[in-house]
């Protein structure tokens, strides 16, 4: 009798550790047609609370004793996507969204003061400065933007005096750049641009720019 309860407990402790053995899941999330990293993806055990966000560099990675039997992936602008976990302890998942296009309806704006039918522009700014404190970025708990920046340094007022001087007998070249599609013809000295992705998150901090050209 005493070795069969033995037995007994022995099978009942080998399938509690077998249950209580953690599950380790990580991979990278990216755009499925730009191949680039997507961060602040929410990935989450499908019918459960566990989960993570992916990083920066769209990294992910959940270890939990709870794990069901699929993943689920969700960001906005991107379609919601679920996989399948295997039974392995460690799991790698690498997976590609899709993102959805979105379209606003058309705002018109329109006032009855004279002098805004005039300059709409003023109207526009006030309701903009009304609504700066309902509509500041600080108060999110996560947002991304595209910043574009550009630098140019031009040359005007070109005589042909001034092109004639002897500093430029060797550069004269550099005046087949002029542009004269303007009223004032000028010559670009200096040109710097740049496309970049920043993105933020509140909790934890985290703001980081990712310079793409």
């Amino acid at each position: 009798m005493h070795k069969l309860l033995t037995i007994l407990l022995l099978f009942l402790l080998v399938g509690i550790n077998a249950s209580a053995q953690k599950k380790k899941v990580y991979g990278v999330v990216s755009d499925a047609n730009t191949k680039v990293a997507i961060p602040f993806v929410r990935v989450i055990f499908k019918d459960s609370k566990i989960g993570t966000q992916t990083d920066f560099e769209g990294k992910f990675n959940i270890e939990t004793y709870y794990a069901t039997d699929s993943l689920v992936f969700e960001v906005i602008g991107y379609k919601r996507k679920a996989l399948k976990v295997t039974k392995e302890l460690i799991q790698e998942i690498n997976i590609e969204l899709s993102s959805v296009a979105t379209e606003m309806e058309e705002a018109v704006v329109t006032s009855n003061k004279k002098v805004e039918k005039d300059e709409p522009a003023i109207s526009l700014w006030k309701k903009v400065q009304k609504n700066k404190k309902i509509n500041n970025r600080e108060k999110l708990e996560a947002y991304q933007y595209e910043v574009y920046n550009k630098v140019e340094l031009d040359l005007n007022n070109i005589t042909e005096d001034f092109k004639q001087r002897k500093v430029f007998k060797h550069f004269d070249f550099i005046f087949d750049n002029i542009d004269s599609t303007d009223e004032k013809p000028y010559l670009p000295l200096l040109m710097s641009e740049s496309v970049s992705d920043y993105y933020y998150r509140k909790f934890p901090k985290s703001e980081k720019e990712y310079i793409k050209a």
